[in-house]
């Protein structure tokens, strides 16, 4: 059996708590991805792990590591590990499916609300009637719960 994108249930139902255990396990994934990384690098570069996470290619695989992460499985499946976990789905605000320029849109945006103002990006899910993060609203997508059944 393979994987398959899961049907958006369309409501309008607040998903925040969802999106928190989303995050959460995502970061956990990338985080334990992000170790091995780094103890490979150490082992490569016969150097120490704290030399080896800050060597700059080390230090560029975590934002790399996790764009590929999210842009690859929300533009194919819709949802990350994280967003399967929590039964949530990101689709466009029209109901059709996140494709890979939006799924590109929304973590490209994400990364430039951390680097350069994150409270701006929390605070921008609290205002919109949607729940939309900044990056849902430049691609036009939204988060809402997956109907029960297969994820990835």
């Amino acid at each position: 059996m393979g994987y398959s994108r899961v049907a958006p249930e369309l409501s309008m139902d607040d998903v925040l708590r969802e999106r928190l255990l989303a995050i959460l396990v995502d970061a956990a994934i990338v985080a334990a991805g992000t170790a091995l990384v780094v103890a490979v690098a150490a082992v490569a570069l016969g150097v120490g792990v704290g030399a080896a996470a800050g060597h700059p290619v080390v230090l560029a695989t975590v934002p790399a590591g996790w764009l590929v992460y999210a842009v690859v499985l929300q533009g194919r499946y819709g949802q990350t590990v994280g967003k399967a976990v929590a039964g949530i789905v990101v689709v466009s605000k029209d109901g059709s499916p996140c494709d890979y320029r939006a799924a590109a849109l929304r973590e490209l945006v994400r990364a430039a609300d951390l680097a350069l103002a994150p409270l701006i990006g929390v605070m921008f899910v609290f205002r919109s009637r949607r729940r939309q993060r900044l990056g849902d609203v430049v691609a036009e997508t939204i988060v809402v719960r997956a109907r029960s059944g297969a994820s990835i």
